[in-house]
């Protein structure tokens, strides 16, 4: 198993907490009722995934900056890296939205959408991409 195997595991955690963070808020928003928690212990969950996942983002992003190699002139590469920056842009608003910026507060939702979709797209232009590759038996080019 490789680095690149690895960095997509973590991707995808990193996708399924997002995913799992979008349904916590919806279920303190009212709109669904998945899990038997208070809106209290969903807003520490949502909290804690986040976390995670933004501690596995960093790394991941490290790694993706410092040692990995890439090919320039694919469509798919630069897409990726421009989903990963903006993904890491939208995770800073998240954050000085909800830690020290109040007036970014009530973006915060519109935040989280926009930051739960780049996640997804990072995840699909790379760990997506490479688990059916995997599946496929196809080699691609990093």
């Amino acid at each position: 198993m490789d680095v690149v195997f690895w960095k997509s595991v973590a991707t995808t955690v990193v996708f399924l907490l997002a995913l799992g963070n979008v349904l916590t808020m919806l279920q303190v928003m009212g709109k669904h009722r998945l899990l038997p928690l208070r809106s209290a212990a969903l807003i520490r969950w949502h909290r804690l995934q986040g976390l995670v996942a933004l501690v596995l983002f960093v790394g991941i992003t490290y790694y993706c900056l410092t040692e990995a190699t890439v090919d320039r002139n694919s469509p798919r590469v630069l897409a990726h890296a421009l989903l990963g920056g903006l993904t890491l842009l939208l995770v800073g608003a998240k954050v000085a939205g909800t830690r020290w910026l109040s007036p970014l507060g009530r973006l915060l939702n519109p935040l989280g959408v926009a930051l739960f979709l780049a996640t997804a797209g990072t995840f699909a232009t790379s760990a997506l991409w490479y688990w059916l590759a995997e599946i496929w038996g196809i080699h691609i080019g990093y």
